[in-house]
């Protein structure tokens, strides 16, 4: 029997384990709420090189145990040449290797790691600066040395947009446009692992003015690119083509054609081989829409869909190991503003969201990342009114929403350019930039490290972004909390400290909670 006023014992204990329940509930969602936080950065930036003349052009890729390499441009006084280091979860950065001959002027360097540690670095290279360039690229399998490098054209003008692609094995691809004598070509070659590189193949047709190229290589090989073509009066054709390892080049196929132009192509691939392209499409009164097509069958792509007419620049796009997509871009609307899109795979392009604040002089060259978790990482540049620029970076934890910009660079560092971001497998993410110190021409390159507060994931393959797509791989067996150990150890131990504060903070509610329950029991006996 139930008095009014007064409960049984079991509907205490069935009302009181409730309260113990929720208790745990709101627990758990505290450190829920506590892990979507943004990305521990360790700011500012630190000096990877520097020279009194020149040091630019920094790009940087994981491999699937962690291992970074990054490689760029720097004068040695007289010429400018292509530098590389690594370095070891956990480690420092070696000191660096020249990877170009001396006498000759390098530029436009790519990367492309896989996950075993194969390297592949390839660069413009010039007798003289500015003069007639030719593809040269240097290479190492995994605990190995460089080797010397090798041209794959001889010079030519207009040499550009120098891209490689490693599948799993080491099978390397290259792209890339140059001048004929004509019009502008585009061109590839490939090496198979262990072997040399094969005399260029034409992609383009002969005497069609062609640019832009794109590529990218899955686990086993088969390899897309995408390219642009012009028309004789305006406008253009984004096209596509595929081989199989060792193959032949399909005949081209046109994703995408407007007589005002198409621009920007981007490439991207998973692990399982599927593919995803942009591009931007100008319509009749010259708006710009933002275009995709993905090919889900080799050689076969998808009709055309539409991610946005907002105006849209400096596109870059990332595909994850699970085919999951981000793409991100600068905007402009009373200013400037860094946007992105999220497709999930097989899903839809959804609505864009703000990355970054408005800016009323001018954002830039903005890039992106994602890691196993769904965690997105950007970083852009920002000018202010003095036309200074800083190296802006947020993070957009998983399932949450895009974190305040943090600036990278110092006060010291007056400006910065040209950044780059590469994350591995447990998610720990390095941003690199170059630029120039305050009142002097002492130029530098320049990285920050970050960790996202969430569990160590099963490795999967790695990705390496370098502004046109990823290059999959398949992961090779190891400890997952490998690589976890890729930031510093002040970065880990703010890691720590996150970690005791959501044991504290879950322990505080368990503790009220069953002093509820205790006060609840005292309560009945009374």
């Amino acid at each position: 029997m139930r008095k009014y006023g007064v409960q049984t014992t079991k509907q205490t204990l069935r009302n009181t384990v409730s309260v113990v329940l929720l208790s745990l509930f709101l627990s758990l969602a505290g450190m829920q709420a506590a892990m979507a936080t943004s990305a521990v950065w360790s700011v500012p930036g630190s000096i990877l090189a520097q020279s009194t003349q020149i040091a630019d052009s920094p790009v940087v890729a994981f491999d699937g145990y962690g291992n970074a390499t990054a490689a760029w441009i720097q004068s040695d006084g007289s010429t400018n040449l292509v530098m590389t280091s690594t370095r070891p979860p956990g480690g420092s950065w070696s000191a660096p290797d020249t990877l170009s001959n001396a006498g000759v002027y390098a530029d436009q360097p790519s990367i492309s790691v896989n996950s075993t540690g194969d390297t592949l670095v390839m660069w413009r290279s010039a007798n003289t600066l500015g003069g007639a360039s030719s593809v040269v690229t240097a290479s190492k399998t995994a605990g190995s040395t460089w080797t010397s490098p090798v041209s794959l054209t001889t010079s030519a003008p207009g040499t550009s947009y120098i891209q490689g692609a490693l599948d799993t094995n080491g099978n390397a691809v290259a792209i890339w446009a140059r001048w004929n004598g004509s019009n502008n070509i585009v061109q590839t070659a490939n090496k198979p692992a262990g072997g040399s590189w094969t005399t260029p193949t034409n992609l383009s047709t002969l005497g069609q003015e062609s640019g832009s190229p794109r590529i990218v290589t899955d686990a086993t090989g088969n390899t897309t690119a995408i390219w642009i073509t012009y028309g004789t009066f305006g406008g253009g054709s984004v096209m596509a083509s595929s081989t199989t390892l060792n193959g032949n080049w399909a005949t081209p196929t046109v994703l995408a054609s407007s007589p005002q132009g198409v621009e920007q192509p981007g490439l991207g691939v998973d692990a399982s081989g599927n593919v995803t392209a942009i591009w931007l499409w100008s319509n009749p009164s010259y708006q710009a829409a933002l275009q995709s097509s993905v090919s889900t069958t080799f050689g076969s792509w998808s009709s055309t869909v539409t991610v946005t007419t907002d105006p849209v620049a400096e596109l870059q796009l990332y595909i994850d190991a699970n085919g999951n997509a981000s793409i991100i871009w600068t905007s402009w609307s009373g200013g400037s503003i860094i946007k992105s899109s999220y497709r999930p795979f097989a899903g839809s392009w959804e609505t864009p969201v703000n990355v970054s604040t408005l800016n009323s002089v001018g954002l830039s060259t903005p890039q992106i990342v994602m890691d196993s978790f769904g965690n997105r990482t950007a970083v852009w540049i920002a000018y202010d009114v003095n036309y200074k620029s800083t190296a802006k970076v947020a993070s957009m934890p998983a399932g949450g929403s895009w974190q305040s910009e943090i600036t990278l660079n110092s006060n010291t560092q007056d400006y910065a350019f040209n950044p780059e971001l590469a994350v591995d497998n447990s998610g720990n993410v390095i941003a690199m930039y170059h630029g120039n110190f305050t009142g002097g021409i002492n130029a530098f390159v320049a990285f920050s490290d970050a960790i996202m507060p969430t569990p160590t994931p099963t490795p999967t393959p790695s990705q390496t972004p370098n502004g046109s797509g990823s290059t999959p791989s398949v992961t090779p067996t190891s400890d997952p909390l490998v690589s976890a150990a890729a930031s510093s150890s002040s970065l880990a131990n703010t890691g720590a400290k996150i970690n005791v504060t959501l044991i504290i903070f879950a322990f505080v509610f368990f503790i009220l909670g069953s002093g509820l329950f205790a006060f609840r029991l005292l309560q009945n006996r009374r």
